[in-house]
């Protein structure tokens, strides 16, 4: 995966402490050893960005849909649950998803306005 070093980007992963979704705002700050440095957006303490196959990566910060942790409301269900229109998502997913190792699409919810989850990949 080739990044921009002074690129912002966003992550999605589901934590593995409370198996929920955490969504990170990164901006890629350097290489070292063969590997991109990134800080969180805003911050100064840097980072070694570790991509792994459950690592999903968007150009951008701006992103047509949200992580449900992100509302202070969120479900420790070992889902990447997120909130948006779920034609969105999936294209995000299929078309902008910048990580070729990502390989959990069957574990991506889309949240409607009730809460209630819809698979974006059946």
């Amino acid at each position: 995966m080739e990044l921009k070093i002074g690129e912002a980007y966003t992550t999605f992963e589901i934590s593995e402490f409370m198996a929920h979704t955490v969504k990170r705002e990164i901006v890629i700050k350097g290489e070292r050893d063969g590997r991109y440095i990134f800080a969180l957006k805003g911050k100064r303490k840097q980072y070694y960005f570790n991509v792994d196959t459950g690592l999903a990566v968007f150009e951008g910060n701006d992103l047509p849909f949200i992580a449900d942790s992100d509302t202070n409301s969120f479900s420790g269900n070992a889902m990447i649950n997120l909130i948006g229109d779920i034609e969105v998502i999936r294209e995000y997913f299929e078309n902008k998803q910048l990580n070729p190792e990502f390989n959990e699409q069957d574990r991506i919810i889309a949240l409607d306005k009730e809460r209630k989850e819809i698979r974006v990949f059946v």
